[in-house]
């Protein structure tokens, strides 16, 4: 009797797993497209800055690059991350480029201003490449 019941125990588990089994077996595997909004903050993203910036007051700013930023390799990176330090108020050890997906990270001041105005500013020194941040996402500690 208690190998029948042992048998049942077993069907009822499989039977019980089964939608999920097959769910887990047909489940198609997610990529990266580099294209969406989060796999550009994912680039670029850094838990331990965004963290220590919202402890200090700063927030973080993360932009898309138009304007065939992609596969600039080093000296395109460094061209970027030079024009977005060179802005008073950016916080330039921690930006952070990424040129394929193409997307930048910046710690801010926000007490010299919004990351609008820091974007306008650091696109103005990008014009000559033809380059263009666009705002994706400010993370920071909430207003007072």
């Amino acid at each position: 009797m208690a190998s029948i019941n042992g048998i049942r125990a077993v069907a009822c588990l499989l039977l019980a797993l089964a939608p999920a089994a097959g769910i887990a077996l047909t489940a198609e595997r997610a990529e990266a497209c580099g294209v969406c909004h989060g796999d550009k903050i994912g680039a670029v993203y850094d838990h331990a800055t965004v963290t220590k910036a919202i402890a200090e007051r700063k927030k973080v700013a993360f932009a898309d690059v138009e304007g065939g930023f992609m596969n600039q390799g080093e000296a395109g990176i460094a061209f970027m991350r030079n024009a977005v330090n060179a802005e008073d108020g950016v916080v330039g050890k921690h930006t952070k480029v990424s040129s394929s997906p193409t997307a930048v990270a910046f710690v801010f001041d926000p007490k010299k201003g919004a990351a609008d105005a820091f974007l306008d500013r650091i696109n103005g020194r990008l014009s000559g490449k033809k380059w263009k941040l666009v705002l994706i996402k400010v993370l920071g500690p909430p207003e007072p």
